[in-house]
């Protein structure tokens, strides 16, 4: 005889289960309400700490770029701002058409001039540059003042573009570290002009439009446009303070004398393109007229929090922060001169953003 069980008391067994223990569809709806509930606490805080990553990351990149910038500064007493036209390297000369914040150093870029035009594409276009002309497409990344500091055995170049403003190959062999991993927006502004903000999206990135995420400070002018030392007449030109025009000597190495100690610590030299593009209208508190035309604004940072913003300074540290950025400086950092301003701005020292 067969010692399993018979049919009838499986079946007997089944009739004794009682019927309400099974779920219901309201309990079911409540357990499935409960998980949805969960993920939605839980990944924000999974995204947030993989953008934290990032974040480490890019630091850890402008910290380099930092270092590299004081280290060319104690050789040379200044920084690269600008290569002018006519600029001279191994026996090769370069007469780029239009200059960029971004000729320090970085990559040869790959964007085009047509898809560049189709970012603008809802915006007035008049007055625009193609990137074809800039700096950063026609000198060599080897030639570059910063680029040797960072890789003495590296190339840097990539394969000539076919024609102006097509594609071209990136160099693999260039560093990460010019590489934001949050990089989202090639925007530029235009310093002086109207410039729309810049949205996130899926536009390519600033490192494959100008070579490297990370611009020079480029507004520190603005201070030398009303008020330079030693009494002289104010410059008008943007392009003479910072040492563009042929036979101007900028004045890049006025303005850094003495930035030591703790005026280092708060003066911006790099920073990510997204607060780039941020501070080109920041003004003085209590200031609101020329030389700036466009609008002040607050951008979302490229890291995902409005007005946090990476960015370096001169004594080769970087931090990631909150930035007030209708302002030329906050708390713990400036884009300007440190004060006392001279001239034209010194009943704006002491002044505090509100």
């Amino acid at each position: 005889m067969s010692r399993g069980l018979s049919r009838p008391f499986l079946a007997r067994r089944r009739a004794a289960i009682p019927s309400g223990s099974a779920f219901t569809l309201i309990e079911l709806l409540v357990v499935v309400a409960i998980i949805v509930l969960l993920i939605a606490i839980v990944l924000p805080s999974l995204s947030r700490a993989r953008e934290q990553a990032r974040i480490v990351k890019c630091l850890s990149n402008l910290r380099n770029i930092a270092q590299v910038g004081t280290a060319y500064l104690l050789d040379n007493d200044d920084l690269p701002w600008v290569l002018p036209v006519g600029y001279g390297a191994k026996g090769q000369t370069y007469e780029h058409k239009a200059f960029s914040e971004y000729i320090y150093g970085g990559g040869m870029p790959s964007g085009t001039d047509e898809v560049y035009y189709d970012l603008y594409q809802e915006v007035e276009s008049e007055g625009r540059l193609p990137p074809s002309i800039t700096d950063v497409y026609h000198i060599p990344p080897r030639h570059r003042p910063l680029n040797p500091y960072f890789e003495q055995t590296v190339s840097w170049d990539a394969a000539p573009a076919e024609s102006p403003g097509s594609e071209r190959e990136q160099a693999p062999e260039v560093p990460d570290y010019f590489q934001c991993p949050s990089d989202v927006t090639p925007y530029v502004p235009i310093v002086g002009e109207f410039n729309d903000l810049p949205t996130r999206g899926d536009v390519p990135s600033c490192w494959s439009f100008w070579g490297t995420s990370y611009p020079i400070n480029w507004y520190w002018p603005y201070y030398y446009m009303q008020a330079p030392p030693g009494g002289r007449e104010p410059y008008t030109a943007f392009d003479a303070v910072i040492g563009i025009l042929p036979n101007v000597r900028g004045l890049g190495r006025t303005m850094l004398a003495g930035k030591t100690g703790g005026s280092a610590s708060r003066f911006i030299m790099f920073y990510e393109n997204q607060l780039n593009f941020a501070l080109e209208a920041s003004k003085p508190p209590g200031h609101d007229a020329d030389p700036w035309a466009s609008d002040s604004k607050n951008l979302q940072g490229w890291h995902g929090r409005q007005d946090e913003h990476v960015a370096a300074f001169l004594d080769g540290s970087g931090r990631y922060q909150r930035f007030d950025t209708r302002f030329v400086f906050g708390d713990n950092w400036s884009i300007w001169p440190v004060q006392p301003w001279e001239g034209s701005w010194q009943e704006y020292n002491g002044r505090v953003p509100e």
